[in-house]
């Protein structure tokens, strides 16, 4: 009996030994290791786009042995690809070199960092060490070149005419587009579909001149952008503003104004006519008087409503001005503005002297 309560009584003082040294360790875990630290080398740090180049890490130390590793590259481009042999060797082990190789991605170039990551093995406690190498890339391929030009040169409101893109891309057409400073350019993505992929082709768009152009007229400047497919270059043209591929012309001339009345005169009321063309049909007139040189206006105007709007809707006319003109010696100019309905703008100033 007294052999059982022994067995007993030293089974007891071991599972509390054991229950105390388990308590031991969950309250003081052990030190982690150290990190790793290991060295990144790359052949060639100048490459050109599709380019490869071989590197090597040698993991110097690492306390809690190698368990993974991992890489970063600029944008998340090119294709990194570990020798697997080389890195088999050195997983679950303190020190070691392993291979890889970097292919530089063809839509890059200038600087471009490669990172490698070395992770240990120490669980939740996983350290690493992380290198990077600073390589400079260049474009394999001339970007795209290109040319714009007009089936015509000179439209008048609301015309239209086919603008070519003539393109060359070493990469691959991939993308194309266009704009003008005014009116309405639209792209035939047909024209773009049955090029893409190709070195040369032509992609046309078409030029839609405003149909009231107001002060919208002159010189078109067109904006293209054409990108490769390979590198996904883009080249941007402008055209010459001084030798422009399509130029949009009003219709008919301009509105002409002519006045008769005493130039000379003294303070009191005088009456003017002003005459006025406009084969673009008139669609507003305005009268207005201002001293000479300055802005302030002077003087009481009295028009004929009637005559007025008999006028609009016209391409020819006479209107009566009636101008009330006191306290005031010097230079007065009376300003007649006539607007078409192409838009065009016609400002006829009369200057007239007030004497004492």
């Amino acid at each position: 009996m007294n052999k059982i309560q022994n067995v007993l009584l030293w089974l007891g003082i071991l599972l509390i030994s054991v229950a105390c040294v388990d308590d031991y360790f969950e309250a003081n875990p052990p030190l982690p290791l150290d990190s790793p630290y290991s060295v990144l080398t790359v052949d060639d740090t100048e490459l050109t786009g599709g380019e490869s180049t071989n590197f090597t890490v040698r993991v110097v130390d690492a306390p809690g042995l190698v368990d993974s590793v991992a890489y970063i590259t600029t944008d998340d481009k090119g294709t990194v690809v570990f020798d697997q042999g080389s890195l088999n060797s050195v997983i679950g082990s303190e020190s070691g070199t392993f291979t890889g190789t970097f292919t530089a991605p063809y839509d890059a170039s200038g600087p471009f960092t490669l990172t490698i990551v070395v992770f240990d093995a120490q669980g939740e406690q996983m350290k690493s060490h992380t290198m990077s190498e600073t390589l400079t890339l260049t474009y394999l391929l001339d970007a795209p070149t290109f040319t714009l030009g007009a089936n015509d040169a000179v439209l008048t409101p609301g015309e239209s005419t086919t603008v070519n893109i003539d393109i060359e891309a070493l990469g691959g057409i991939e993308d194309v587009r266009i704009f003008s400073n005014f009116g309405q350019v639209v792209l035939d993505t047909a024209s773009l579909d049955a090029v893409r992929g190709e070195e040369t082709g032509v992609v046309l768009a078409t030029y839609t001149a405003p149909s009231t152009p107001t002060s919208t007229v002159g010189p078109v400047t067109f904006t293209a952008f054409v990108v490769d497919q390979l590198q996904g270059r883009e080249t941007r043209v402008v055209t010459d503003v001084e030798a422009p591929e399509v130029t949009v012309e009003y219709t008919l001339p301009a509105p002409q104004i002519t006045v008769s009345g005493s130039n000379v005169v003294r303070a009191g009321t005088h009456e003017y006519v002003a005459s006025i063309t406009a084969p673009g049909v008139i669609s507003d007139i305005e009268v207005s008087a201002n001293i000479s040189t300055r802005d302030e206006e002077i003087g009481t105007i009295t028009i004929d409503d009637e005559a007025l709007e008999a006028l609009i809707g016209q391409t020819s006319g006479e209107l009566p001005i009636s101008i009330a003109l006191s306290g005031f010696i010097g230079y007065v100019d009376l300003n007649i503005t006539v607007t078409d309905e192409q838009g065009r703008v016609t400002t006829e100033t009369y200057r007239i002297r007030i004497d004492p």
